[in-house]
């Protein structure tokens, strides 16, 4: 199905946004013009966005952000419409939107917000708590979509009898592997010490178990791999794996050496069950050369190209981050999230180009955003399992009424049925089930 869409000057920005919304989104084949004669003369469906139409087609009025080239704190005064928040107000007669729909898009998903100064936090993150969709509310909606819908209707409304494309609702879960084994395959030496702290603590059924597991006569905790396949066979997703393959161990990363033959045989495991990314270390960052070799070293391991990633702690920094993994031949990247909060980060729930606001381009790099990770829950939000799953459950409804992708996170340790998470595992599988019955196949998901 073909757009037309009128504009005076089309800009890169007015035609990423526009390829998000009709191509990637509602699946238009989507076409700009800036010929009045071109848009006058066509016979296919037309929409013009500008300060004011040409005729009786859908118009949509124009804000300065998209025809910018810099990036500069933008004035958000918000509104409302249809029952939902909107900002950059536009005072042009004939569109049925009070605001700039396609800026207001592009300022969200680009992450506009993030290019202009900040308080990091520990890690160097954009926190959660300077989002404008925390200050208004909105987190927890996948607005991007929910204006893109909005669109369609009112395209439905002036073409009756064009049937427009249909999409379906699909999930994707994925899991970052910090540590694969809690105790099984470290050394002697570390699996002594962490018995010997627990007998110093007086902590003795704990060092019980830690003896077993390393001795094999328990299995290990975070060996949750046969239930996570297990629920792949049964559903028929192909979930997405991140390896951490960090050079160095740290106090935040104490992984098994990536070279190993345990790795090696859970990496092939893996790949039998899903896809495999890369989980980049905090140590890497915008390390060109750290994030090189430790894709490599998976790249080895695997014997496969590695394309998807997804940071470790979240720590993603605009521009920097995504410029290095497209430098290195990283396609997908999952980290588009808040560590602190559940919702959608860029305001969308299907995957979109990266778009570099530095360079005023868009790029080859798919950003796949995710809608909650499980140590949100448990350990930011300190939720129980009933309202978590409630709260999954909400994130799961608001995905699947724009017909998007829902992506999860979590991780083997989580699964471990113990201690702190204790009974998540079944609410881990309410949700998957949950998701499953709003989908007839997902196919999106088995063709990755």
């Amino acid at each position: 199905m073909k757009l037309l869409i009128y504009t005076p000057r089309i800009t890169s920005r007015i035609r990423y946004i526009t390829d998000y919304i009709f191509r990637d989104y509602l699946l238009f084949y989507c076409v700009l013009t800036d010929s009045e004669s071109e848009f006058q003369a066509s016979d296919s469906l037309k929409l013009s966005y500008g300060k004011c139409p040409l005729a009786n087609e859908l118009f949509v009025g124009q804000h300065p952000l998209l025809l910018e080239n810099g990036i500069e704190p933008q004035e958000i005064d918000l509104l409302e419409y249809d029952g939902m928040p909107a900002f950059f107000a536009v005072d042009a007669q004939g569109s049925p939107f009070p605001f700039d729909l396609f800026a207001a898009a592009f300022y969200l998903i680009t992450r506009y917000e993030e290019y202009l100064p900040y308080t990091p936090d520990k890690f160097g993150r954009y926190s959660a708590r300077n989002a404008l969709a925390i200050k208004a509310g909105f987190l927890d909606k996948p607005l991007v979509n929910i204006w893109a819908k909005q669109l369609l209707s009112e395209l439905q409304l002036r073409y009756p009898g064009v049937e427009f494309p249909c999409r379906q609702f699909d999930y994707l879960p994925t899991y970052d592997i910090d540590q694969p084994y809690a105790f099984r395959y470290r050394g002697v030496l570390f699996n002594c010490k962490e018995i010997l702290t627990s007998i110093t603590q007086k902590h003795f059924a704990e060092a019980k178990t830690k003896f077993l597991m390393m001795t094999r006569f328990r299995k290990d905790q975070y060996d949750t791999y046969g239930f996570q396949f297990a629920l792949q066979q049964q559903f028929g997703f192909r979930a997405c794996y991140f390896v951490l393959c960090a050079l160095h161990k740290n106090q935040y990363e104490h992984a098994l050496a990536c070279n190993s033959r345990h790795v090696k045989r859970l990496v092939q495991r893996m790949q039998t069950y899903g896809q495999l990314g890369i989980h980049l270390s905090l140590a890497s960052g915008t390390d060109a050369t750290k994030t090189r070799k430790e894709i490599e070293q998976l790249a080895v391991l695997a014997k496969e190209t590695i394309i998807r990633s997804r940071q470790h702690y979240l720590v993603l920094k605009m521009p920097e981050t995504y410029r290095t993994l497209v430098d290195r031949g990283i396609s997908e990247d999952y980290t588009m999230g808040y560590a602190s909060r559940p919702g959608f980060r860029a305001s969308a729930c299907t995957p979109f180009k990266w778009f570099d606001l530095s360079r005023n381009e868009s790029t080859p790099l798919t950003v796949y955003p995710f809608a909650y990770m499980d140590g949100t829950l448990n350990h930011s939000m300190k939720l129980n399992k009933a309202d978590a799953e409630r709260l999954i459950r909400k994130l799961t409804d608001q995905v699947k009424s724009v017909d998007g992708l829902l992506v999860s996170v979590w991780h083997n340790s989580s699964l471990c049925n113990s201690g702190k998470w204790s009974g998540w595992r079944s609410m881990y599988k309410h949700s998957i089930e949950y998701a499953d019955s709003l989908c007839a196949l997902p196919e999106y998901v088995k063709s990755l």
